[in-house]
């Protein structure tokens, strides 16, 4: 009995392994965690981050380019049928940013403009949590405008 126990806690142990490293081999495995979509010969990579949207240009291997003389913005499409276009702000010296004051779902079209060239992709937000609100200010508070 003692023998089948170990047995099975190796092979489990292989199992266990075999995955990780299949998670981490994945030749399609976003660089930053987030969603990434083909665009040309590059790809576009959106990580989402409470009301914060990050874009990162990739090259055909999925590699980060720098932003330096790229720019970007992106069309909107909210599940509540809204929709809006916004340049992306860029931010360090690797990717693009935009801040969302909604919690509606969406879709974007992502443009970079890299050398003269725009190249464009299309991706989904999935589910968001929503977007904490600043508590409104009473004049009994002590604090003032």
């Amino acid at each position: 009995m003692r023998n089948v126990i170990n047995a099975s806690m190796i092979a489990i142990g292989l199992l266990s392994n075999s995955s990780i490293s299949l998670a981490q081999d994945r030749p399609n495995a976003a660089p930053h965690g987030g969603a990434v979509a083909k665009a040309g010969n590059y790809h576009i990579e959106m990580v989402k981050s409470g009301d914060a949207v990050e874009f990162y240009l990739l090259d055909a291997a999925k590699k980060t380019l720098p932003n330096k003389g790229i720019t970007a913005n992106a069309a909107f499409s909210f599940a509540d049928g809204t929709t809006s276009t916004m340049d992306l702000e860029a931010i360090g010296d690797d990717h693009f940013r935009v801040v969302l004051f909604t919690a509606s779902e969406f879709k974007v079209t992502v443009t970079f403009t890299v050398n003269k060239q725009t190249v464009s992709a299309r991706l989904d937000s999935g589910a968001r949590q929503p977007v904490p609100r600043e508590k409104p200010h009473s004049s009994s508070d002590g604090h003032q405008h």
